[in-house]
């Protein structure tokens, strides 16, 4: 029977047999045996059987790479939606690693638990770990799985954040196709920025008044 740490401590009932449905995303382009094909979708769904999962159907999209946000595009994600609600299933099951991104998007649109095929085996090695030893290079693992996925996440989010405030960032200085009169000043006093070198203070642009000193 599948454990705790894949389905949660309240999920399926007693004795009963949690049921999954298989999700995977497709290039016809690639080989018969990539994740979303028919060899690739059997052993998945082999996998589940050893683990104690009852397979209930399966969704699969024919598309290049998967949608970096939710694995499959939105319409298939309505569909495994109600594929899930109508066969009462437990969990859904990726045909490929997700990121922490893609896991969380789809649980929030499915209404159910959603892990990968690598969730799925490591699972099956805790059910079957005896010694003591086995179990904590187990769980060893799922520990390691889950923090090089977070930390790949979190380099992504961070790589976004920069993009963004580059792309928002505002110039401090004036546009070198417009001209600056050379008896301006900047606020500080220095002189202002020539169309070669834009790097002085930021604007407001001031004219000094007659007689007075530039501030040092």
């Amino acid at each position: 029977m599948a454990g705790s740490w894949l389905l949660g401590p309240d999920t399926g009932g007693q004795g009963e047999r949690p049921t999954a449905v298989l999700v995977a995303v497709h290039d016809d382009g690639a080989a018969d045996s990539s994740p979303g094909s028919q060899t690739s979708l059997t052993e998945l769904r082999r996998l589940a059987a050893t683990d104690g999962l009852t397979v209930a159907d399966e969704v699969v999209q024919r598309r290049p790479n998967p949608d970096p946000a939710t694995y499959v595009g939105s319409g298939k994600v309505d569909e495994l939606a109600a594929l899930a609600e109508s066969a009462h299933a437990d969990l859904v099951i990726a045909d490929r690693e997700l990121t922490p991104g893609q896991v969380r998007n789809l649980e929030e649109r499915v209404g159910v638990r959603v892990i990968d095929r690598t969730a799925l085996i490591l699972d099956i090695f805790a059910e079957h770990a005896r010694t003591s030893e086995g179990r904590v290079q187990v769980e060893l693992a799922q520990r390691a799985t889950r923090l090089r996925r977070n930390a790949s996440e979190l380099a992504r989010r961070r790589e976004r954040t920069r993009t963004r405030r580059a792309r928002n960032q505002v110039p401090r200085c004036r546009s070198p196709a417009t001209p600056t009169p050379a008896n301006r000043r900047c606020s500080t006093g220095r002189p202002a920025p020539t169309p070669r070198s834009m790097t002085c203070c930021s604007p407001p642009w001031t004219r000094p008044s007659v007689g007075s000193a530039p501030a040092i």
